[in-house]
């Protein structure tokens, strides 16, 4: 599943559909169509280099 700012419809048979307060595309006759809406949480979950640790500490 690719997950976007911005999903679109990409053939005929992509379906858009709302759950949970996210925006799905989903396709019965090609699974790569397959799309969420918003933000990825693994980039953030990460720990953040030395360099711009030190400008977000607090002094």
């Amino acid at each position: 599943m690719k997950v976007r700012a911005s999903v679109k419809k990409m053939c005929e048979f992509c379906r858009t559909v709302k759950r949970r307060g996210r925006v799905y595309v989903l396709c019965t006759s090609n699974p790569k169509h397959k799309q969420r809406q918003g933000i990825s949480t693994f980039a953030s979950e990460g720990t953040l280099p030395p360099a711009y640790a030190s400008l977000l500490a607090v002094t």
